[in-house]
């Protein structure tokens, strides 16, 4: 196995273990609540919530606007798996967001040095843009907007490639100036 099975392994287990921990007594949740090396814990799509992230201190009402920070009808096909980068992004960005702390990714800079992202900025999830060449409509993962710039994320986890047309390229951070 090369580093990235070795990785993704020792992720799948990591995640087999809070799977255990922290929903042994609740099976149901889950399409298969059975240990596996290569497939990771995925929840039942009533229950695709549950791959969630919250703070420690995130009280109900900051809970539920995490949730419906990313509208279900917007998540990806695989996102009750925990492998799911979307599940990821919803949990981080959508924690700023519902704590209004969007402001701590102020100061992140470009390859450039420049700044690519200021405090003010709002987050929205899943966003619909057709100006980024594709031949279709497609969507962000994030994007951050002030009014006078803008900056596109994309999110990957576990993915070993970012595109398939451009393997091994991973581009975090693409920012423009209105």
């Amino acid at each position: 196995m090369g580093a990235y099975d070795d990785y993704l392994s020792a992720v799948v287990d990591r995640f087999w273990d809070y799977a255990e921990h922290e929903f042994a007594d609740r099976p149901e949740l889950f399409e298969r609540f059975e240990r596996s090396p290569n497939r990771p814990p995925v929840f039942v799509v009533g229950a695709a919530e549950h791959n969630l992230l919250y703070p420690p201190s995130a009280e109900a009402k900051v809970r539920q606007t995490i949730v419906t920070s990313l509208p279900t009808s917007e998540r990806h096909r695989h996102f009750a798996s925990m492998r799911s980068s979307q599940a990821l992004t919803q949990s981080v960005f959508g924690s700023l967001a519902a704590l209004g702390k969007a402001g701590a990714l102020a100061g992140l800079t470009t390859d450039d040095g420049l700044p690519a992202v200021r405090s003010g900025m709002t987050v929205r999830m899943e966003y619909l843009v057709e100006h980024l060449g594709e031949p279709r409509s497609t969507s962000v993962d994030v994007w951050l907007d002030d009014g006078e710039q803008r900056v596109a994320v994309e999110c990957k986890f576990t993915e070993c490639e970012f595109s398939r047309k451009r393997p091994k390229q991973a581009v975090v951070l693409i920012g423009s100036t209105v």
